[in-house]
């Protein structure tokens, strides 16, 4: 049932995340990406909505035990903030016992470092700084087939719109170029704290009168 049913593999697993039941909103995104292996998904929830505990937490390791996830990048304002978000994972992969009790042991001695980590498994978990280039990125013959873009925009960058065209063509070229071919997954969550942010470039519509990117979630 955890499989197919993100609520309750929520409630189960993650429940000190969960006060509630999840909202229709969060249900929809975790199904629609697990659905798509090619989904590019833009995440832009009000504040206090558990965009991070969800894209960058609960649906990864929703991919995980469905056999989904080969490999998952994270890029954040910095490396810290992105190593600090996979930590959440890494803390559950390897103290959550009821998920070990039911999914196996991913605990991973010698490879277990903060913002970089494999599991037993050989599924990479790699963070990254704004705009940083994913280089050797691919664990072994495994390619990332996930990536999130994670609270890039701050309010010193949306000042200069250079530097969010830089931001928005290494995630559009260098992170996507290095994900998998054959199916790959990618959700950039944040709050749109400008117009001409880098959230508001990925989702394409900067003015009124700009559409929307064609394809995106």
């Amino acid at each position: 049932r955890t499989k197919k049913d993100y609520n309750f593999f929520i409630k189960t697993y993650l429940a000190i995340y969960a006060d509630s039941d999840c909202s229709y909103f969060q249900i929809e995104l975790a199904e629609k990406v697990l659905k798509d292996p090619n989904i590019f998904a833009g995440v832009e929830w009000p504040r206090e909505h558990a965009k991070t505990v969800h894209c960058c937490l609960g649906i990864p390791l929703w991919l995980m035990i469905n056999d989904e996830l080969d490999g998952m990048i994270l890029m954040s304002r910095t490396w810290d903030m992105a190593a600090n978000a996979l930590g959440d994972i890494q803390a559950q992969l390897q103290y959550n016992e009821l998920f070990k009790h039911d999914w196996g042991e991913f605990f991973n001695q010698g490879d277990w470092a903060e913002g970089d980590f494999t599991t037993r498994g050989g599924v990479r978990f790699l963070a990254l700084g704004r705009g940083q280039a994913p280089q050797g990125a691919r664990k072994n013959e495994k390619r990332p087939n996930f990536a999130v873009c994670s609270d890039l925009d701050d309010y010193e960058i949306v000042n200069n719109e250079k530097r969010v065209l830089q931001v928005v063509n290494v995630i559009l070229g260098a992170l996507m170029n290095a994900l998998a071919i054959k199916g790959s997954r990618l959700i950039v969550e944040n709050n749109r704290i400008h117009p001409r942010g880098i959230l508001a470039h990925i989702i394409g519509n900067i003015t009124p009168q700009t559409p929307k990117r064609e394809g995106l979630y």
